[in-house]
């Protein structure tokens, strides 16, 4: 049945035979910090599940009842595990075989999760960190290098969403050999629906699908990466009569190297769904950089980046088929192809492409090409060049590069000024965008993945009782508990400001944000505040500090409120991020046995 996939594809090539073969830049990859949720298995008897421990170093008896008698091989473990047993997986790579027959693979098992990230002294789950204990399976068996490495590392069987893989990287298969294992070098699912998260695809071969290979399956895949993989076909992931579902992933310089899909291909009635997802920096000889859509393969996406993907001959973001995918704020930009740079449709008439609340600009090979009776429908969007239909504009969205803005992605800021905010459609618009930033953050929902709030805090306290109210949620008070003036005669905004007494006692009013960025980036800082006898200069101030994880970096930034008695007046502060960043705190603090201040119409804007 694969073989049937290569006769559209092969269509395309026909078709632009003769154009130049386009050469592209080398690919490149910045790790970020990401955030590790935890995929649990449901229906465990009793008080709670068996553990089975694997560390390849253990000293012990070797048979999985706690680290130090561990088992040193994850193959033991698995062969073990009965149903509602979970496997915890220390740090270091584990083989499917000590030996070097390559059909030999890790197989998942119902109600059985398996999970790695572990140090090897963990007494709960949370306790584990898979960005610093990396847990690798691998494929790389007999001698060095991948010609004789294991064909699947992972397989599904015939498997459930109870069957649960979290928090490995999966690497070195090579799926080269016959039927049945020409696909999927790091996994390959036949009528199987597991539940996977937090796990890299790395540097898996195979003729069809080389991170991935779905046939008949459908599984959910939660925080994934699918980094520098390769196939004749979907060099990423290929879909076969396959829907799974996508929340947070990243598709990043894997190749098809024969025609088509160099992230995904969808081929043969093949509907995933994909929610935050980064398609960066992929490429296919023929068709479909980023995304290839094949035979009724009609695909869901929402708030998707598709930056600098390539296609040797057309769609170089995405390519569609006697396909109808759905593009819901997606952002397309410096993807490359002869033709259709960004999305181009062959042979898809009846079947439409729609396309909401979406830009597309800075694309070469045209930003949209429809040919031989396929129609895009495009509505409250922005195409460079312009395009007919409601809504639509043709200017610069002032697009930023693909960086860390948060959220597990790397995503295209918009600039400020830029049209798209605020001009998209609110019916259909997702609740949040690419980062999980919540929509609208304007009057209406913005065009593309990326909902502009360069205003990260606007902190008047004119919404919260005056009289012995509690401090509003998103602040933590610390030495006072109360917003302790009552209606302000004079004020900056709203009616009612926090008031902070000096008693001899620091107290401190401090706001956390889980906000990522990188150096360089430009914040204003800015609040009013109001004095009374303020004793000295430094007795009251505002800081700003910032945090990569849990190192405060050297962007630390101090504005004193001024001493004495005064009205209300604006503090401000411009100033550039010294560092990456996870985390910024705002703080207020008074130190002092005399004297008081109030403050309101707090604001940072990035």
């Amino acid at each position: 049945m694969k073989s049937k996939k290569v006769e559209i594809a092969f269509l395309f090539v026909t078709l632009f035979m003769g154009i130049a073969a386009n050469t592209f830049p080398a690919y490149g990859y910045d790790a970020k910090t990401l955030l590790y949720p935890t995929i649990s298995p449901t229906g465990y008897p009793g008080p709670g599940p068996v553990i089975r421990y694997v560390k390849r170093n253990a000293a012990g008896a070797n048979n999985g009842t706690s680290w130090t008698n561990a088992y040193t091989d994850l193959q033991s473990a698995l062969s073990a595990a009965a149903s509602g047993d979970e496997i915890w997986v220390a740090k270091g790579t584990y083989k499917p075989t000590t030996g070097t027959d390559r059909k030999i693979s890790f197989g998942l098992k119902n109600d059985v999760a398996i999970y790695g990230g572990f140090a090897g002294t963990e007494t709960l789950r949370a306790q584990r960190n898979p960005a610093a204990n990396v847990t690798v399976l691998s494929g790389e068996i007999g001698a060095a290098g991948n010609a004789d490495n294991s064909y699947n590392v992972v397989v599904g069987g015939v498997t459930n969403n109870t069957a649960v893989l979290d928090g490995f990287t999966v690497a070195a298969g090579n799926a080269n050999g016959a039927n049945p294992f020409d696909a999927g070098g790091g996994m390959n699912l036949n009528s199987s629906n597991p539940s996977l998260a937090n796990v890299i695809f790395s540097n898996n071969l195979a003729s069809f699908g080389g991170g991935m290979y779905n046939d008949s399956s459908n599984p959910t895949l939660l925080n994934v990466t699918f980094i520098d993989n390769m196939a004749e076909d979907g060099g990423g992931m290929y879909n076969f009569n396959s829907s799974p579902s996508l929340l947070n992933a990243i598709f990043i310089g894997n190749t098809a190297t024969v025609s088509s899909g160099g992230g995904i291909l969808n081929f043969a009635n093949s509907s995933p769904t994909l929610t935050n997802v980064e398609f960066s920096s992929n490429s296919s000889k023929a068709v479909g950089g980023g995304i290839a859509n094949q035979n009724d393969s009609n695909p869901s996406l929402t708030n998707v980046s598709l930056y600098n993907n390539s296609a040797g001959d057309f769609g170089g973001g995405m390519a569609n088929s006697g396909s109808s995918p759905t593009l819901i704020n997606v952002t397309f930009s410096a993807n490359k192809a002869a033709a259709g740079g960004g999305i181009g449709s062959f042979s898809s008439s009846p079947t439409v492409t729609t396309v909401l609340n979406s830009i597309l600009w800075g694309d070469t090979g045209g930003e949209i090409t429809d040919v031989n009776s396929s129609s895009t429908v495009v509505n409250f969007s922005i195409v460079q060049g312009g395009y007919s239909g409601t809504g639509n504009l043709n200017s610069d969205p002032l697009l930023g590069a693909l960086a860390n803005n948060g959220g597990f992605t790397q995503t295209m800021r918009l600039g400020a000024g830029s049209p798209a905010i605020d001009t998209g459609k609110d019916i259909g618009c997702p609740a949040t965008d690419q980062r999980g930033v919540t929509r609208p953050q304007g009057s209406h929902c913005d065009i593309g993945a990326f909902e502009f709030n360069d205003q990260i805090i606007n902190g008047g306290f004119n919404t919260y009782p005056t009289t012995k109210a509690k401090i509003p949620t998103s602040w933590k008070a610390v030495n006072f508990s109360t917003i302790d003036g009552k209606t302000m005669t004079v004020k900056k905004e709203g009616i009612a400001s926090v008031r902070i007494t000096g008693t001899g006692v620091t107290k401190t009013l401090s706001q956390t944000l889980l906000l990522s960025g990188s150096t360089g980036d430009a914040f204003t800082f800015s609040y009013w505040v109001k004095g009374n006898a303020i004793p000295v200069a430094g007795v009251c101030r505002a800081q700003i500090l910032f945090y990569n994880g849990t190192t405060l970096n050297p962007t630390k930034k101090t504005i004193n409120c001024g001493n004495g008695t005064y009205a209300f007046k604006q503090r401000l502060l411009t100033f550039t991020a010294l560092g990456d960043y996870t985390k910024i705190v705002v703080r207020f603090t008074y130190s002092k046995a005399s004297g008081r201040a109030w403050f309101d119409a707090v604001s940072l804007t990035r």
